[in-house]
């Protein structure tokens, strides 16, 4: 394999001003040789969709890998200093779930939250946001016109329950 290396490299700069923060410069390098005859990849092509072009996906691999069940907020409280973040205690089935979410632009009373039963990503790898642990992500809708609307069960369901 034939790599084209950026000038720039070769003269030791590459990394003389970089401390950590993305530059506007292109690569040090450009890849490869784009006439390279190699074999056809053995995975299954995806079909997609015209919506957003993104690969399509069986139900089996969306259930066993998005978990989404639902979960009853207890209670919500504005993060300390940050002016979008709501930390939001949650009852998922026997388990209790931190939650920190934007969404104080669209709800400036948090008391509207409390006893909603809404959807959440389950399995989302915890995060620290503002300063506090989050155990995952609430589900939302935001249009291009700016209207925003949690996943709200719309009848009476437990919490904890999946969502299929």
């Amino acid at each position: 394999m034939l790599f084209h290396v950026n000038l720039y490299c070769l003269q030791g700069k590459r990394n003389a001003e970089f401390s950590g923060k993305a530059k506007s410069r292109s690569l040090p390098f450009y890849g490869m040789n784009s006439n390279l005859n190699l074999p056809e990849s053995q995975e299954p092509r995806h079909e997609t969709t015209s919506l957003n072009a993104r690969p399509l996906i069986t139900l089996p691999d969306f259930l066993n890998l998005i978990p989404l069940k639902t979960a009853k907020v207890v209670s919500a409280v504005p993060v300390p200093n940050k002016d979008k973040l709501y930390h939001l205690e949650l009852e998922v089935g026997s388990e209790r779930r931190t939650i920190v979410s934007g969404i104080r632009e669209w709800y400036p009373n948090p008391e509207e939250l409390v006893g909603k039963t809404i959807a959440i990503l389950y399995n989302l790898e915890p995060k620290k946001l503002g300063g506090v642990m989050s155990q995952g992500m609430l589900l939302a809708a935001l249009d291009d016109e700016g209207k925003f609307s949690l996943l709200v069960a719309e009848k009476p369901v437990k919490s904890g329950a999946e969502i299929r």
